[in-house]
Order: C-alpha cells, then sequence, then structure tokens
C-alpha cells in the first residue's frame, strides 16, 4: 500500500514546491517594489528635512527677533532715552526734557507716548514696592509716596536731592578748595570771600538747573521766559537760603546756647567769628550745588 500510494504523494509534494517556489516567484518582485518605494520616502525625507529643518529655525528666529524688536519698541525707558538703573529723579529730568521738546514742536503723538512710559515706569517701581521687590534700590519718591502730598502741598519749594554730575562736582570741589584757601590764608577785610562764593555758586546751582530742566529752544515761546524767571528765582532763593542758615549757625546759635548752658564762649569763635561765617557759609554753598536742587 505505501509502495502504490508513493507515487501519488510524491507528485503532490512536487505540486506543492512549485507553487511555493511560484508564490515566492511571484512575491520578490512586491517586497521589491515596497523596499524600492520605502527607500525612495526615505531618501526624501532625508533630503527634505534640513530644509525643513531650515526653515522652522528662521521662522522660530524671525519670531524672536520680531518680539525683541516690538519689546524694545514698547521699552518704556528706551522711549525716555534713560537706563532702568537711571534714578527716579533722572528718570523725570528725561521725561519733562522730552514732552518740553514735543509740546514745542507740537507732536501729540510723541507727547502721548513720553506719557505713557514715564506712567509704565512708575507703575512697575510700585508694584515692584508692594512685591517687596528690590527694596534696595527704591526711590526716595515711591519709599515716602504717603508723605509726599502733604510735603508738596505745605513746602512746594524744599530743597530736593539731586546728585550733579561727575564734572560738576569737580568743579564745585575746586571752587570750594579756591574760597577756603583764600579764607584761611589770604583774608582780605575788602572782598569777602562769602560774597564771591555765593554769586559763584548761585551761577552753579543756576546751570545745573537749565540742565535738569531746558527750557523751549524757541524764544518766541511764553514759556521760555517763565521758566527762565523760575530758575533764577529757585537758584537766588537757595543761595540765600544757605547763606542765612551759614551765618546763623555761626553768629547766633553758639550765643544761645551759651545762654542757654549759662557758659562762656571759647575766644577763638569770637575773635574767628568772620572766618567760621565764611567757611560754613562757602560748604553749605557747595553742598547745595552738588546735591540738591
Amino acid at each position: 500500500l505505501l509502495i502504490s500510494l508513493s507515487p501519488t504523494m510524491a507528485s503532490l509534494a512536487a505540486n506543492m514546491k512549485c507553487i511555493t517556489v511560484g508564490s515566492s516567484v511571484a512575491r520578490v518582485p512586491r517586497r521589491t517594489a515596497l523596499r524600492a518605494r520605502s527607500a525612495a520616502s526615505l531618501r526624501g525625507v532625508r533630503i527634505a528635512s534640513p530644509i525643513i529643518r531650515q526653515a522652522g529655525v528662521t521662522s522660530r528666529r524671525a519670531q524672536r527677533l520680531t518680539v525683541r524688536a516690538n519689546a524694545d519698541a514698547a521699552d518704556p525707558y528706551a522711549v525716555l532715552e534713560v537706563l532702568p538703573t537711571t534714578p527716579s529723579d533722572r528718570v523725570m529730568a528725561a521725561y519733562n526734557k522730552l514732552t518740553r521738546t514735543a509740546k514745542a514742536d507740537g507732536d501729540d503723538a510723541a507727547l502721548a507716548k513720553y506719557e505713557a512710559a514715564y506712567n509704565s515706569i512708575l507703575m512697575m517701581d510700585m508694584k515692584k514696592r508692594m512685591s517687596g521687590q528690590n527694596l534696595s534700590q527704591e526711590t526716595s519718591d515711591l519709599k515716602y509716596a504717603d508723605k509726599r502730598n502733604l510735603i508738596q502741598e505745605y513746602a512746594p519749594w524744599r530743597p530736593r536731592y539731586t546728585l550733579a554730575e561727575k564734572k560738576d562736582l569737580m568743579i564745585n570741589g575746586i571752587m570750594f578748595a579756591v574760597l577756603w584757601t583764600w579764607s584761611i590764608f589770604h583774608p582780605d577785610p575788602r572782598v569777602s570771600p562769602m560774597t564771591l562764593g555765593t554769586f559763584a555758586f548761585f551761577f552753579r546751582i543756576l546751570f545745573k538747573l537749565h540742565k535738569l530742566f531746558p527750557s523751549p529752544e524757541n524764544r518766541e515761546n511764553p514759556e521760555k521766559a517763565k521758566q527762565d524767571q523760575e530758575k533764577f528765582v529757585r537758584a537766588a532763593g537757595l543761595c540765600f537760603g544757605f547763606l542765612t542758615v551759614g551765618v546763623i549757625s555761626v553768629a547766633f546759635v553758639p550765643t544761645f546756647l551759651a545762654q542757654i548752658t549759662h557758659t562762656a564762649l571759647p575766644a577763638w569763635i569770637l575773635t574767628k567769628q568772620d572766618l567760621l561765617i565764611n567757611l560754613v557759609s562757602t560748604g553749605l554753598l557747595t553742598v547745595c550745588a552738588c546735591f540738591l536742587r
């Protein structure tokens, strides 16, 4: 039986082998085609990916540059041409200078831009103060904001702290040294160093006010004469006020204290009273020209 069935089984095996071989041969071109397509697609992706990445980087860079440009354009410090570390009085001086120029030119758009930038700076400083940040660099205007309205109401012409520029500090220091040397080593009763120092520091303070609050360049502008007059009166008031303080502190305060304490004044205070008045008054005028306005 096995011998009789072996040819049939052999023929079936041969047919199955032929079918398998035929199917494998038939499948080879399909697999090759798929592999070829995948390879071509991968090559296309490899070729296109640098372009896509470059385009993506370029677009992101452009977006960053656009955002940075918009930030610079909207930066209130850049609008007022100051730095974020600039003191509040310098920021206010820059704001006043730009707004005066805009008013003189009749540029309402620029005036609105400067006002918005200044208000934005004030709000940012106030938010930092409210959140407890940057308290070491807190400006005096914000630190005493609750007392400011009361002080402005009763003392609008009070002296305010404003540090002069380095060049002006050197000039004021040289003038102070010359006047003190003149008072100590070459006293001249005909010309008082205090008188000469008063006139000299008056013009120094007036020059400082002109730099901090420049007047409109147009002479026909009615605001120019008014502002120049206010600066002149303020400079004269500062000089006269500090001169009065110097004279009173030397001529009257020691005598008053001696009467209260029932003690005698030293002899050198009475004999060198004119010299002391010159030195103290000159020193106070120097302090005013360097640190106040």
